[in-house]
Protein backbone atom coordinates (compact mmCIF):
# COMPACT_ATOMS: atom_id res chain seq x y z
CA UNK A 1 0.00 0.00 0.00
CA UNK A 2 1.42 3.28 -0.62
CA UNK A 3 1.82 5.98 1.57
CA UNK A 4 -1.06 9.05 1.11
CA UNK A 5 0.54 12.31 0.01
CA UNK A 6 -0.13 15.81 -1.77
CA UNK A 7 -0.62 15.82 -5.83
CA UNK A 8 -2.16 12.53 -6.05
CA UNK A 9 -4.82 12.53 -8.44
CA UNK A 10 -8.51 12.59 -6.07
CA UNK A 11 -9.58 9.26 -7.58
CA UNK A 12 -6.31 7.83 -6.70
CA UNK A 13 -6.43 9.88 -3.71
CA UNK A 14 -10.03 8.25 -2.66
CA UNK A 15 -9.20 4.63 -3.41
CA UNK A 16 -6.37 5.21 -1.31
CA UNK A 17 -8.37 6.65 1.57
CA UNK A 18 -10.94 3.97 1.59
CA UNK A 19 -8.14 1.37 2.07
CA UNK A 20 -6.88 3.05 4.79
CA UNK A 21 -10.36 3.63 6.60
CA UNK A 22 -10.39 -0.06 6.19
CA UNK A 23 -7.12 -0.54 7.30
CA UNK A 24 -8.05 1.81 10.30
CA UNK A 25 -11.31 0.15 10.92
CA UNK A 26 -9.91 -3.31 11.40
CA UNK A 27 -6.94 -2.09 13.88
CA UNK A 28 -9.78 -0.19 16.11
CA UNK A 29 -12.12 -2.95 16.37
CA UNK A 30 -9.40 -5.18 17.52
CA UNK A 31 -7.89 -2.31 19.94
CA UNK A 32 -4.39 -3.14 18.11
CA UNK A 33 -3.33 0.46 18.98
CA UNK A 34 0.40 -1.29 18.07
CA UNK A 35 -0.73 -1.29 14.44
CA UNK A 36 -1.95 2.26 14.58
CA UNK A 37 0.58 3.92 16.26
CA UNK A 38 2.50 2.42 13.32
CA UNK A 39 0.40 3.88 10.92
CA UNK A 40 -0.13 7.09 12.54
CA UNK A 41 1.85 9.32 10.40
CA UNK A 42 0.48 7.78 7.14
CA UNK A 43 -2.98 7.82 8.58
CA UNK A 44 -2.41 11.85 9.64
CA UNK A 45 -1.11 12.76 6.56
CA UNK A 46 -4.59 11.22 4.91
CA UNK A 47 -6.43 13.36 7.18
CA UNK A 48 -5.00 16.40 5.88
CA UNK A 49 -5.46 15.67 2.25
CA UNK A 50 -8.89 14.64 3.16
CA UNK A 51 -9.28 17.83 5.21
CA UNK A 52 -7.91 20.34 2.18
CA UNK A 53 -9.84 18.16 -0.98
CA UNK A 54 -12.96 18.43 0.79
CA UNK A 55 -12.40 22.11 1.73
CA UNK A 56 -13.48 21.37 5.35
CA UNK A 57 -9.73 22.61 6.19
CA UNK A 58 -10.84 26.12 5.13
CA UNK A 59 -14.19 26.26 6.81
CA UNK A 60 -14.96 28.83 9.46
CA UNK A 61 -16.40 26.91 12.78
CA UNK A 62 -18.59 29.61 13.38
CA UNK A 63 -20.18 29.62 9.64
CA UNK A 64 -18.80 25.96 7.82
CA UNK A 65 -21.73 25.94 5.55
CA UNK A 66 -20.62 29.38 4.12
CA UNK A 67 -17.93 26.44 2.65
CA UNK A 68 -18.53 24.12 0.16
CA UNK A 69 -18.03 21.05 1.39
CA UNK A 70 -17.02 18.49 -1.49
CA UNK A 71 -18.67 14.97 -0.32
CA UNK A 72 -16.85 11.89 -1.14
CA UNK A 73 -13.27 13.45 0.87
CA UNK A 74 -16.12 15.09 3.28
CA UNK A 75 -17.57 11.64 4.34
CA UNK A 76 -14.05 9.79 4.51
CA UNK A 77 -12.58 12.65 6.96
CA UNK A 78 -15.63 11.79 8.83
CA UNK A 79 -15.43 8.31 9.08
CA UNK A 80 -11.79 8.67 10.36
CA UNK A 81 -12.66 10.73 12.74
CA UNK A 82 -14.68 8.44 14.23
CA UNK A 83 -12.58 5.38 14.37
CA UNK A 84 -9.16 7.27 15.35
CA UNK A 85 -11.27 9.22 18.62
CA UNK A 86 -10.53 6.42 20.74
CA UNK A 87 -6.85 5.31 19.92
CA UNK A 88 -6.03 9.13 19.79
CA UNK A 89 -7.87 9.82 23.10
CA UNK A 90 -6.14 7.61 24.91
CA UNK A 91 -2.62 8.10 23.68
CA UNK A 92 -3.26 11.52 24.90
CA UNK A 93 -2.71 13.32 21.37
CA UNK A 94 -5.18 15.74 21.99
CA UNK A 95 -3.43 18.22 19.78
CA UNK A 96 -4.19 16.11 16.58
CA UNK A 97 -7.71 15.34 17.67
CA UNK A 98 -8.55 18.76 18.53
CA UNK A 99 -7.38 19.43 14.30
CA UNK A 100 -9.01 16.11 13.21
CA UNK A 101 -12.52 16.93 14.75
CA UNK A 102 -12.82 20.44 13.80
CA UNK A 103 -12.52 19.46 10.05
CA UNK A 104 -14.96 17.00 10.68
CA UNK A 105 -17.14 18.64 12.05
CA UNK A 106 -17.03 21.56 9.30
CA UNK A 107 -17.41 18.29 6.80
CA UNK A 108 -20.30 17.32 8.77
CA UNK A 109 -22.19 20.23 8.83
CA UNK A 110 -21.15 21.23 5.06
CA UNK A 111 -22.79 17.98 4.45
CA UNK A 112 -25.80 18.19 6.07
CA UNK A 113 -24.77 15.13 8.94
CA UNK A 114 -26.26 16.96 12.29
CA UNK A 115 -25.71 14.18 14.22
CA UNK A 116 -22.23 13.52 14.09
CA UNK A 117 -21.31 17.38 13.97
CA UNK A 118 -23.09 17.60 17.59
CA UNK A 119 -20.68 14.56 18.51
CA UNK A 120 -17.38 16.43 17.05
CA UNK A 121 -18.81 19.28 18.84
CA UNK A 122 -18.98 18.36 22.08
CA UNK A 123 -16.03 16.09 21.67
CA UNK A 124 -14.17 19.42 21.42
CA UNK A 125 -16.20 21.38 24.21
CA UNK A 126 -15.09 18.12 26.37
CA UNK A 127 -11.37 18.05 25.54
CA UNK A 128 -11.41 21.78 25.63
CA UNK A 129 -12.55 21.84 28.99
CA UNK A 130 -10.24 19.39 30.20
CA UNK A 131 -8.03 21.71 29.28
CA UNK A 132 -9.76 24.78 31.40
CA UNK A 133 -10.27 26.64 27.85
CA UNK A 134 -13.62 27.76 29.27
CA UNK A 135 -13.64 30.07 26.61
CA UNK A 136 -13.75 27.42 23.80
CA UNK A 137 -15.60 25.09 25.85
CA UNK A 138 -18.14 27.36 26.08
CA UNK A 139 -17.87 28.43 22.22
CA UNK A 140 -18.30 24.44 21.06
CA UNK A 141 -20.52 23.62 23.50
CA UNK A 142 -23.21 26.34 21.85
CA UNK A 143 -22.18 24.67 18.50
CA UNK A 144 -23.22 21.39 19.45
CA UNK A 145 -26.12 22.84 20.91
CA UNK A 146 -27.18 24.64 17.17
CA UNK A 147 -26.48 21.69 15.43
CA UNK A 148 -28.23 18.69 17.51
CA UNK A 149 -31.61 20.95 16.95
CA UNK A 150 -31.19 19.90 13.14
CA UNK A 151 -30.45 16.36 14.12
CA UNK A 152 -33.32 13.80 13.13
CA UNK A 153 -31.37 11.55 16.22
CA UNK A 154 -30.97 13.61 18.89
CA UNK A 155 -29.42 10.82 21.47
CA UNK A 156 -26.14 13.47 21.93
CA UNK A 157 -28.36 15.80 23.25
CA UNK A 158 -27.67 13.96 26.80
CA UNK A 159 -23.50 14.05 26.30
CA UNK A 160 -24.42 17.60 25.79
CA UNK A 161 -26.29 18.66 28.67
CA UNK A 162 -23.95 16.51 30.66
CA UNK A 163 -21.14 18.54 29.86
CA UNK A 164 -23.28 21.28 30.44
CA UNK A 165 -23.51 20.20 33.65
CA UNK A 166 -19.87 19.80 34.43
CA UNK A 167 -19.01 23.50 33.11
CA UNK A 168 -21.31 25.29 35.07
CA UNK A 169 -20.97 22.78 38.73
CA UNK A 170 -16.89 24.15 37.59
CA UNK A 171 -18.34 27.81 37.68
CA UNK A 172 -19.95 27.42 41.36
CA UNK A 173 -23.46 27.53 39.78
CA UNK A 174 -24.86 24.88 41.24
CA UNK A 175 -28.44 25.28 40.53
CA UNK A 176 -28.03 25.54 36.20
CA UNK A 177 -25.65 22.77 37.29
CA UNK A 178 -28.34 20.70 38.97
CA UNK A 179 -30.92 21.41 35.71
CA UNK A 180 -28.07 20.20 33.18
CA UNK A 181 -27.68 17.05 35.10
CA UNK A 182 -31.31 16.29 35.52
CA UNK A 183 -32.00 16.90 31.68
CA UNK A 184 -29.14 14.15 31.10
CA UNK A 185 -29.75 12.05 33.43
CA UNK A 186 -33.76 11.83 31.97
CA UNK A 187 -32.38 11.09 28.68
CA UNK A 188 -29.81 8.78 29.30
CA UNK A 189 -32.53 6.48 31.11
CA UNK A 190 -34.58 6.49 27.96
CA UNK A 191 -31.58 5.66 26.20
CA UNK A 192 -30.89 2.71 28.81
CA UNK A 193 -26.95 4.06 29.02
CA UNK A 194 -27.28 3.09 33.04
CA UNK A 195 -23.64 3.49 33.52
CA UNK A 196 -24.47 7.33 31.93
CA UNK A 197 -27.12 7.39 34.55
CA UNK A 198 -25.26 7.08 37.19
CA UNK A 199 -22.58 8.96 36.61
CA UNK A 200 -25.42 12.10 37.00
CA UNK A 201 -26.63 10.86 40.24
CA UNK A 202 -22.66 11.15 41.64
CA UNK A 203 -22.66 14.51 39.85
CA UNK A 204 -25.75 15.19 41.59
CA UNK A 205 -24.49 14.17 44.31
CA UNK A 206 -21.56 15.98 44.61
CA UNK A 207 -23.71 18.92 44.06
CA UNK A 208 -25.27 18.48 47.39
CA UNK A 209 -22.12 18.18 49.06
CA UNK A 210 -20.48 21.36 47.56
CA UNK A 211 -23.98 23.21 48.80
CA UNK A 212 -23.58 22.23 52.10
CA UNK A 213 -26.78 20.11 51.91
CA UNK A 214 -25.23 17.07 54.49
CA UNK A 215 -28.70 15.09 54.56
CA UNK A 216 -30.07 15.47 51.24
CA UNK A 217 -26.26 14.81 50.34
CA UNK A 218 -26.37 11.25 52.60
CA UNK A 219 -29.34 9.83 50.52
CA UNK A 220 -28.06 10.90 47.37
CA UNK A 221 -24.66 9.36 47.90
CA UNK A 222 -26.90 6.22 48.86
CA UNK A 223 -28.77 5.96 45.58
CA UNK A 224 -25.74 6.14 43.91
CA UNK A 225 -24.43 3.48 46.13
CA UNK A 226 -27.23 1.10 45.37
CA UNK A 227 -27.46 1.37 41.88
CA UNK A 228 -24.16 1.46 41.18
CA UNK A 229 -23.38 -2.18 43.00
CA UNK A 230 -27.10 -3.21 41.39
CA UNK A 231 -25.15 -3.19 37.98
CA UNK A 232 -22.16 -4.16 39.32
CA UNK A 233 -20.41 -0.56 38.72
CA UNK A 234 -17.26 -1.38 41.22
CA UNK A 235 -15.96 1.90 40.38
CA UNK A 236 -18.66 4.01 41.61
CA UNK A 237 -19.58 1.60 44.41
CA UNK A 238 -16.47 2.94 45.19
CA UNK A 239 -16.42 6.62 45.01
CA UNK A 240 -19.83 6.62 46.61
CA UNK A 241 -18.60 4.83 49.53
CA UNK A 242 -15.71 6.97 49.70
CA UNK A 243 -18.24 10.05 50.07
CA UNK A 244 -20.12 8.64 52.14
CA UNK A 245 -17.64 7.64 55.08
CA UNK A 246 -16.32 11.64 54.72
CA UNK A 247 -20.13 12.32 55.64
CA UNK A 248 -20.47 10.05 58.43
CA UNK A 249 -16.76 11.01 59.71
CA UNK A 250 -18.33 15.03 59.68
CA UNK A 251 -20.71 13.80 61.77
CA UNK A 252 -19.39 11.86 63.69
CA UNK A 253 -20.79 8.86 63.04
CA UNK A 254 -17.46 7.20 63.22
CA UNK A 255 -18.42 3.58 63.12
CA UNK A 256 -21.18 3.73 60.17
CA UNK A 257 -18.34 5.91 58.04
CA UNK A 258 -15.58 2.84 59.20
CA UNK A 259 -18.04 0.33 57.66
CA UNK A 260 -18.81 2.77 54.71
CA UNK A 261 -15.14 2.80 53.80
CA UNK A 262 -14.09 -1.03 54.02
CA UNK A 263 -16.99 -1.62 51.76
CA UNK A 264 -15.28 1.06 49.34
CA UNK A 265 -11.99 -0.73 49.54
CA UNK A 266 -13.10 -4.29 48.79
CA UNK A 267 -14.53 -3.30 45.25
CA UNK A 268 -10.60 -2.13 44.31
CA UNK A 269 -10.03 -5.86 44.06
CA UNK A 270 -12.14 -5.58 40.44
CA UNK A 271 -11.21 -2.75 39.29
CA UNK A 272 -7.99 -0.26 39.71
CA UNK A 273 -8.09 3.31 41.01
CA UNK A 274 -5.01 3.83 42.90
CA UNK A 275 -5.71 7.96 43.78
CA UNK A 276 -9.43 7.20 45.33
CA UNK A 277 -7.83 3.62 47.13
CA UNK A 278 -5.29 5.56 48.82
CA UNK A 279 -7.57 8.46 49.79
CA UNK A 280 -10.35 5.48 50.94
CA UNK A 281 -6.98 4.22 53.36
CA UNK A 282 -5.91 7.47 54.30
CA UNK A 283 -9.65 8.52 55.17
CA UNK A 284 -10.17 4.76 56.99
CA UNK A 285 -7.04 5.53 58.97
CA UNK A 286 -8.21 9.20 60.71
CA UNK A 287 -11.48 7.34 61.43
CA UNK A 288 -9.61 4.21 63.10
CA UNK A 289 -7.48 6.58 64.77
CA UNK A 290 -10.84 8.65 66.55
CA UNK A 291 -12.67 5.41 67.41
CA UNK A 292 -9.16 3.82 69.23
CA UNK A 293 -8.53 7.46 70.91
CA UNK A 294 -11.49 9.38 71.45
CA UNK A 295 -10.93 12.56 72.85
Amino acid sequence: MSKPYGGLPQDELLQEAHTWLAVAEKYSSRGDFGRLEEELPNLLALVRELAEESNANIANPENPSQVTIIEEPGVILNDLAKVLYTFLLETGRSRPLLKLFEWAYAACVGLGLWEDAAFHANELARLHYKRHHLTETNLWLERARKVIRKAKNKARAADINFLQGQLASSEDNYKKAQSYFKQAETLFRKQKRLENVILCLLELALLKKEEKQPVEALQAFEQVYLQAEKFGLKQYVAESCYHLGGLNFQKKDYLTALEWLKRGLKSFSQFEDKALEEKTRRLLVRIQQKIDHPA
